[in-house]
């Protein structure tokens, strides 16, 4: 059987290669054949059936290569042919099924072979025809009987004026071939010589049915409707819930389902509505209306639906079974009753009845905003591909293009790729542009109405459907639904308790309360990065759950406890990101980022600047470690110009303490992306600060900061007083983080004026002190360094050890900043080796993660080292150029050549200037100062 991919299953091949040449091209006509039974065959007579099987191919052949046809493909006991004209494809049928009646074949084994014949456009490529001509082809010979020639509407209209003379065609009327949505007028090919009459065809309309035509096209769900169907068709799997929210398509998906599984089940799927019914004791009615079913003498209503079932094979689609859930038990007893009976559920909550089977219906694909892909593959996305469709009915010449792609893009993601919401956004193209549609999706609830009017209530507003899941919750349900709206992203359970908990003790049993939400497809359950589980909402339900919130004029006692909460968590991760359960806090902060940004927009918008201080600046590691440096510089930025707007410098208080604290960090951020000023006045703020307060582990932070900005800009003098000093107060403090992070900061400088060996000592003794710690981040930041004395020494085999484990431990931390950091020195060693490939392949990758942190120093290193690379290949002009863009952006961050690598830098670029000549290497040269950085990792820099 062709299995509609354009290629037959793996089987026999053609007898000889010269039949797949000169295939017919632009209309074909197509004869598909398979023999019927054969499976029952091959099981109760396999050796007759070799021998039978050996003949059968034999006669095909020769009919098909005696008529001009090529044989395609065989398949077990399938053939696929092709031919230019339609009479030689039914004289080749005839042929064939003369020659097959006529076979003496062994009483235990006649094969009665079923053939078809179509015509349409076909695409051959490689000996392989594909396209919807050939499906429909297959499903006409579904349709057949063992001896009979069905023949298309489309064949038909050849071969009616050019018929053999004792050749007729009978009229079967049209009907509805399984997987194909327009009907296909059937005929059937009549010779006085051939049987003629059979049973009625196995199509459709030959079982019963009561599924609603549907007024719209089915999108997507490729993956969803055969996984459904495979279900429901496994012996094992009698009952199958389709769970999901409101709007997430259920309905949709098990009709669709349901029509493909009308040819699996002799007395065919029925559509049971139970939307109307409140009352689970009218579930046997609903049933029994459904099947045209009427009630008899004094039996209740559920006995007459088990009678008349009891002997059926059929499906059963029971839709939106979430208000009568009680009544589970009767959809059981049915089951148990009837052994043929399946039943196809959907709704938002589980039965929870023995042998149930869920399914959770996913919302449709969306596709990644932030990096569309062209918009034939943006097409291919069921979201974006709904939404056109449906927004194409209400504007006819509405199209996808390249002004548009993005927004509409951005809008099936917004809403969580729900059909519904989607279909009744499409609707608002009548008004709008995607852009403006988009800049409305704020309130999502309030624009997306206009269903249609034949849809039930609840279908025709977004909010309507959640309402109609919200009215279904028992009121501490709804409460709780309501209070865990306020968690962005998600939650844990003990999250979920400490905020969502009454001040003063409440009926509100957490965990059940939680458990009953994800049942009813409230909430969905995921793991967390540690295996705990989590729970989140769509943000269509989210926004619901906020407005309920609200209209229980509790939003902002939740909102202060949560935003409190996410306080005490970050204060909690703040010492447990120096030690060995980094990894694990920074995991789990990763995981709770939403939540964090909701809490610092609570803090802004409520002029809570003391806990956004707090929030913000114990998280300076995470911003670091996991790339998010731009965001917290912004939040740290923005609650800095509060306290001093609030006065808070000025004061004696604990929010003083935060300030500089957050002034601190706000500034070792800046440096991170060179903004070297802003870091400087920062720095020497807080150092007064603490100062004031004489708080010596800030002062010794702060001096520390300092030094690194004074040896950035090559002060080296300065820069070491001021790492002495704050190295001197954390001695005295017991700092053994504060004594670390100072040696370390020395060590970077003795390398700076060429003292490697000091340099080592001081990375070596603060090394010892990390991995006492069990600071993995300074562990893989010192071996960076000592990765550098050794490349310094000329040991580069050392170097790259060095940098490779550095790497191995940054990826592990998932630390960005750190892991471009490895990449650069893991590249300066390949270079300094002769591995020029690999090492720009290296810079290229940290490069691309330096952009991305907006990490301005790092772009600068790269383009300093492809430079470099450039110049020892030959290719001065980039060389000049890169060296240019480098130069640039040290000038905008104020970072210059150290002396100790200025002689060598210089002596490179006289090298570019005497190769070049004066004039080109000036136009190189003012070329590269105006290239864009990210124009840099573009130039070709080898041969």
């Amino acid at each position: 059987m062709y299995d509609g991919c354009g290629v037959l299953p793996p089987g026999r091949k053609p007898h000889n290669l010269e039949e797949m040449s000169g295939l017919p091209t632009g209309t074909v006509t197509f004869l598909f054949a398979d023999i019927e039974g054969s499976t029952r065959l091959w099981e109760d007579h396999r050796g007759a059936m070799e021998g039978a099987l050996s003949r059968h191919d034999a006669i095909l052949h020769a009919a098909i290569s005696g008529h001009c046809g090529s044989v395609i493909g065989t398949g077990g006991d399938a053939f696929l042919a092709a031919f230019a004209r339609a009479p030689d494809a039914l004289c080749a049928a005839l042929d064939a099924q003369r020659h097959l009646w006529a076979e003496e074949w062994d009483p235990a084994c006649v094969l009665r072979v079923r053939m078809a014949l179509h015509t349409g456009i076909a695409e051959e490529r490689d000996g392989n025809y594909y396209g919807p001509t050939l499906n429909r082809a297959a499903r006409l010979l579904s349709a057949g009987h063992g001896g009979q020639i069905l023949v298309s509407s489309s064949t038909q209209e050849l071969l009616r004026d050019t018929l053999p003379s004792d050749a007729m065609l009978r009229d079967m009327g049209e009907h509805r071939l399984k997987d194909l949505a327009s009907r296909e007028h059937v005929f059937q090919i009549v010779v006085p010589d051939l049987a003629a009459d059979f049973p009625a065809l196995k199509t459709l309309d030959a079982r019963p049915t009561n599924l609603p035509q549907q007024l719209t096209a089915f999108i997507g769900r490729e993956r969803e409707v055969p996984a459904v169907a495979d279900m429901v068709r496994r012996d094992e799997v009698r009952l199958l819930t389709l769970l999901g929210p409101a709007g997430t398509g259920k309905t949709r998906l098990a009709l669709r389902v349901g029509a493909e599984l009308r040819g699996d089940f002799r007395d065919g799927v029925f559509f049971v509505s139970l939307a109307p019914i409140r009352d689970p004791a009218f579930l046997a009615s609903a049933v029994a209306e459904a099947l045209g079913v009427q009630e008899t003498g004094n039996r209740s209503m559920l006995d007459v639906v088990k009678e008349f079932l009891r002997d059926k094979q059929m499906v059963l689609v029971l839709d939106n079974f979430e208000q009568i859930v009680e009544g589970a038990g009767v959809v059981a007893d049915i089951l148990r009753a009837c052994p043929g009976i399946r039943a196809i559920v959907t709704s938002r909550e589980v039965l929870r009845v023995s042998g149930e089977h869920t399914f959770a219906v996913p919302p449709l694909e969306v596709p990644n905003t932030e990096n569309l892909p062209r918009i034939e593959i943006l097409l291919r996305h069921d979201a974006v591909a709904l939404f056109v469709e449906r927004a194409q009915a209400v504007k006819a010449d509405f199209s996808l293009g390249e002004q548009n792609a993005s927004a509409v893009a951005k809008i099936c993601a917004r809403l969580d790729g729900l059909p519904l919401a989607i279909e009744l956004a499409a609707t608002r193209i009548r008004l709008f542009t995607p852009q403006a549609l988009l800049g409305r999706l704020s309130n999502r609830l309030q624009i997306l109405v206009g269903g249609g009017r034949e849809l039930p209530d609840r279908q025709q507003t977004l909010r309507g459907t959640i309402d109609w899941s919200y009215d279904l919750l028992a009121p501490v349900e709804q409460t709780l639904f309501a209070r865990l709206s306020v968690f962005s992203g998600g939650c844990g359970l003990e999250a979920a308790e400490v905020v969502c908990r009454d001040d003063v003790g409440s009926q509100l049993d957490i965990l059940d309360g939680i458990a009953s939400l994800v049942e009813k497809s409230l909430l969905r359950q995921t793991e967390g990065t540690e295996g705990e589980p989590r729970f989140t909402m769509l943000e269509t339900i989210r926004e619901y759950g906020l407005e309920r919130l609200a209209q229980a004029k509790d939003l902002d006692r939740v909102r202060r406890a949560h935003a409190l909460y996410v306080l005490e968590l970050v204060e909690l991760a703040e010492p447990k990101l120096f030690g060995p359960e980094q990894v694990s806090w920074l995991n789990r902060l990763e995981d709770e980022l939403d939540n964090i940004r909701a809490a610092l927009e609570w803090a802004k918008e409520c002029r809570e600047t003391e806990v956004g201080l707090r929030v913000a600046g114990s998280l300076w590691r995470f911003w670091r470690a996991r790339g998010h440096v731009n965001e917290g510089r912004r939040w740290l930025d923005a609650f800095v110009d509060r306290a001093r707007a609030e006065g808070i410098p000025d004061s004696t208080g604990s929010g003083l303490h935060d300030y500089t604290q957050a002034l601190l960090w706000a500034a070792s951020l800046a440096i991170d992306q060179g903004e070297y000023d802003s870091a400087q006045s920062d720095a020497e703020e807080a150092l007064e600060s603490q100062q004031r307060i004489c708080d010596k582990g800030g002062i010794a932070l702060a001096l520390n900061v300092l030094g690194i900005l004074a040896h950035y800009r090559s002060e080296h003098s300065r820069a070491a007083t001021l790492y002495g000093e704050g190295l001197a107060h954390f001695r005295e403090i017991e700092s053994d983080w504060g004594i670390a992070l100072s040696l370390n900061n020395l060590g970077a400088l003795e390398i700076e004026r060429g003292n490697s060996e000091r340099a080592a000592s001081y990375y070596e003794e603060s090394l010892a002190i990390e991995r006492e710690r069990g600071d993995s981040w300074k562990v893989a930041l010192l071996l960076n360094n000592l990765g550098d004395v050794a490349a310094e020494a000329g040991s580069h085999d050392e170097a790259q050890i060095l940098n490779g484990e550095a790497l191995r431990l940054h990826r592990e931390l998932g630390y960005a900043a750190g892991i471009a950091e490895s990449l650069t020195c893991l590249a300066n060693a390949a270079a300094a080796q002769g591995g020029l490939q690999k090492a720009v392949n290296k810079y290229q990758e940290s490069f691309s993660l330096h952009q991305r942190l907006g990490d301005k120093w790092g772009l600068t290193v790269c383009m300093e080292g492809l430079a470099a690379i450039a110049g020892r290949t030959g290719r001065c002009q980039s060389a000049a150029r890169l060296y240019a863009a480098a130069s640039a952006l040290r000038d905008v961050i104020g970072h210059p050549i150290s002396p100790k690598d200025r002689r060598g830098y210089d002596e490179g670029l006289n090298v570019l200037r005497s190769a070049l000549g004066a004039d080109a290497f000036e136009d190189a040269w003012n070329s590269g100062r105006l290239m864009p950085s990210g124009e840099a990792i573009k130039v070709n820099v080898l041969n």
